[in-house]
């Protein structure tokens, strides 16, 4: 084989393995180098055409874990209302998650006399009616 150097045309410059500039050097020497860029230009298309479509489904697939995040942790808090709409009693946090308002603002509609809070006895924590829940929601 005879030492020869070389640097392929652009795009191909990555092409720098023997066997690309073995078949550079023979393509020259039969006149075919025209046909030999054409195939390397083809090659070099359906690589780009694969890696898209990889990506594509990539993203896809992310897409697709994302909608399937999104829909289980609304599942899950359909499953914490429902759970609460049969419970008679609830806790100011509980109150709270059923109206859809901050612990605080509980506390502010109970000190303002538009909630009803009942004291539970020997501590300082308040439970709160549903049916008064769903009187201030109107």
């Amino acid at each position: 084989m005879s030492d020869f150097s070389f640097t392929p045309p652009f795009p191909f410059e990555h092409r720098t393995s023997l066997e690309d500039l073995t078949a550079y050097q023979e393509a020259i020497d039969r006149d075919e180098v025209r046909e030999l860029m054409n195939r390397w230009a083809d090659e070099e298309e359906t690589a780009t055409a694969q890696r898209r479509e990889a990506q594509r489904k990539q993203r896809e697939h992310r897409q697709m874990q994302d909608t399937l995040s999104r829909m289980e942790a609304s599942t899950e808090a359909m499953k914490s209302a429902s759970m609460l709409n049969h419970k008679v009693w609830m806790t100011k946090q509980e109150a709270a998650d059923y109206l859809g308002i901050s612990p605080r603002t509980i506390d502010r509609k109970r000190e303002a006399g538009k909630l009803k809070g009942y004291l539970v006895e020997g501590t300082t924590t308040f439970r709160f009616k549903k049916d008064d829940l769903d009187d201030l929601m109107g």
